[in-house]
């Protein structure tokens, strides 16, 4: 009997992990609906079935939906960089849409001060994992210094990415010099985007990006 049991317990395991590659897999080609039938993480426990139920509600846009899965998972899994980098980016898009009236954690003032401390955890845990890094130091470069902004930390952030990624190292300073409306310097950075990586997929996206805001600049000059 107890034989039985362990066959059926590991025979549920292994059907349960297909499940959740497959639904890895249709999150990968974006069809994030498909993705979500196909994990069933509802009343689940595992912090990697919640963490990508998480990312697919965040790509859904359901902010609210991907906080809660994602902070039940940082519980879970409470060393996991990549968790706390979801975390911090869905609150980051809940303070964009929630009320400004007070500093409750429910209000965009209080998701803003959650994001800081989710997006610095994740660097904390993981000090070489770019993608929490870049979204830190957009966090410090564009949030106002009573929320923690600090062009500084931005500044030293994208130094150390660029140390370690250099083409994701200048996406950020280009970033970084378009929000000081440097725009000379932000296509400097462009162009050593275009020479290190020529193929890259977000150049395009990012010229055209500093092109709009080169134009809306020039306007409010004029104005």
């Amino acid at each position: 009997m107890f034989r039985v049991v362990v066959l059926a317990a590991i025979s549920a395991a292994l059907l349960w992990a297909g499940d959740l590659e497959r639904a890895r897999q249709l999150y990968q080609r974006t069809e994030y609906e498909a993705a979500l039938q196909a994990l069933g993480a509802e009343g689940s426990q595992d912090a990697r079935v919640l963490l990508l139920a998480g990312q697919i509600y965040y790509q859904l846009g359901q902010y609210e939906d991907a906080l809660e899965r994602l902070e039940t998972a940082s519980q879970l899994e409470p060393r996991s960089t990549e968790i706390f980098l979801w975390l911090g980016r869905s609150l980051g898009q809940r303070a964009k849409t929630a009320s400004h009236f007070s500093l409750t954690e429910t209000t965009a003032l209080g998701y803003a001060r959650r994001c800081q401390k989710a997006l610095a955890r994740a660097v904390e845990l993981d000090a070489k994992n770019v993608e929490a890094m870049s979204a830190l130091a957009s966090y410090y470069l564009e949030a106002p210094g009573f929320l923690g902004g600090d062009p500084g930390k931005a500044e030293k952030l994208a130094a150390q990415i660029a140390a370690l990624a250099p083409v994701k190292g200048q996406y950020v300073q280009a970033r970084m010099a378009t929000w000081r409306k440097d725009f000379s310097r932000a296509e400097g950075h462009l162009q050593q985007v275009a020479e290190m990586a020529p193929d890259s997929p977000k150049l395009l996206f990012t010229q055209a990006e500093l092109y709009i805001q080169q134009k809306r600049n020039l306007e409010e000059a004029r104005a």
